[in-house]
């Protein structure tokens, strides 16, 4: 169903600039809607839409500029999924690819003894799927915040201490796997490249990005890329990233052009795991949040291939990011939109308000994305406008952290 919808959604050049539809993103009921949405939260810095390949709609705050990279925290994971999926058309991995016959060298196993044997069966499918059974290290809550991504390498300083990461003890349960670079490793190991070498290479020409115009921090420890949240993008690189799965995998018309093969877009979008809750992780529960908290304030959603599925009568799959910062997809609708907002941090605030805002903000985005009501190509239908929408959410979201911050209390 999938490879169906992406074969009847309208194929474009990534290679090129994106065509902007400039009579729909200045007097569409669809714009105008995307820019209230937009406006009744004073921290988004930026929304794109597009729909057919075509930008209709794009809003981006007054002091964001047009060519601005910005954290997209977890929407990282979705890149490095992708590089995953191009290895194994490559034949030099398959989703029953383990962590043991990717890293050979017995040194590297030392530190995780005596469960080494448990981690060396781990297969790449466990480690895309976050069925792995590892899960990320407690760590306190001071060092959580949504803006010292460049201070992790004290977390995580290389692929020995990475996989020895503590264990659930069974894999094939869903546990969020927030910070690991192990793919990142893999990457390395069976490229001969690292995962920025790779995306330079092998990725950025096809959708038309200079490597120079895309931030990936590294851990300086390692010397690795932060490949679970490092990756600092512009919302239109974003939004190419989106085409190119809508397109199931290609960047253009010709198929010279593909960048990974539309059985890995189906089975990324495939669901894995039902009702997968990411902030299933020790940070919350050490904290003394129970499970059934968690999943109140974050009802928990499909999840595929480091990518999950949001619905609102139409199906969104999204590419996820702490703090506000999105990738949904809508193959129904042929559209994708794209979400850039401040990280801001309140250190007054418990954690499960920020669980509880990731989730709103989430669901926010896609129930935009999912909208058939938003018309972009004919004004003269008439169109229920989001605006009682948004004032209702902004009253939800009114009591939790960082809703009405200024851009300048984000600093």
């Amino acid at each position: 169903m999938l490879a169906s919808a992406a074969s009847a959604a309208a194929v474009v050049d990534l290679s090129k600039e994106l065509e902007v539809d400039e009579v729909a993103v200045s007097s569409s009921p669809g714009a105008m809607s995307v820019n209230d949405y937009a406006a009744s939260d004073a921290a988004l810095r930026a929304v794109m839409v597009l729909e057919d390949g075509k930008v209709v709609a794009n809003y981006a705050r007054d002091d964001v500029g047009d060519n601005e990279v910005y954290p997209a925290q977890s929407v990282t994971k979705s890149w490095t999924a992708l590089m995953v999926g191009m290895l194994i058309n490559e034949g030099k991995l398959s989703l029953n690819s383990t962590l043991g016959s990717v890293f050979t060298d017995e040194y590297i196993w030392d530190e995780a003894m005596p469960d080494a044997d448990f981690r060396k069966a781990i297969t790449i499918e466990e480690m895309v799927s976050m069925t792995s059974g590892l899960q990320a290290i407690v760590f306190d809550s001071e060092a959580f915040t949504f803006v010292n991504m460049d201070d992790w390498d004290h977390i995580e300083p290389g692929l020995k201490q990475t996989i020895a990461m503590p264990s659930i003890g069974e894999r094939g349960e869903y546990s969020y796997l927030g910070i690991s670079s192990i793919l990142g490793f893999v990457i390395l190991e069976v490229s001969g490249l690292t995962p920025r070498q790779y995306l330079d290479q092998n990725v950025l020409p096809k959708l038309g990005i200079d490597s120079s115009d895309i931030v990936w921090l590294q851990n300086p420890a390692s010397g690795m890329e932060n490949v679970f949240g490092g990756l600092e993008l512009t919302p239109t690189q974003m939004a190419k990233f989106g085409q190119l799965y809508l397109q199931g995998g290609k960047a253009g018309p010709l198929e010279s052009s593909r960048v990974v093969s539309e059985e890995w877009v189906d089975r990324s979008w495939t669901v894995s795991t039902e009702e997968a809750n990411p902030a299933l992780i020790p940070q919350t529960l050490h904290m003394g949040i129970t499970k059934e908290q968690l999943n109140e304030v974050m009802p928990p959603m499909d999840h595929g291939f480091l990518w999950y599925k949001r619905s609102f009568g139409e199906d969104a799959w999204c590419a996820d990011g702490s703090g506000g910062q999105h990738i949904c997809v809508v193959p129904s609708l042929g559209r994708v939109v794209v979400q850039q907002r401040d990280l801001v941090s309140d250190p007054d605030a418990e954690m499960i308000d920020y669980l509880a805002l990731d989730s709103l903000l989430g669901n926010r985005v896609a129930e935009l994305a999912t909208d058939e009501s938003l018309l972009f190509k004919d004004e003269k239908l008439e169109v229920a406008h989001l605006s009682d929408k948004s004032s209702a959410m902004t009253m939800m979201l009114g009591g939790r952290v960082g809703w009405h911050n200024s851009p300048e209390d984000a600093e």
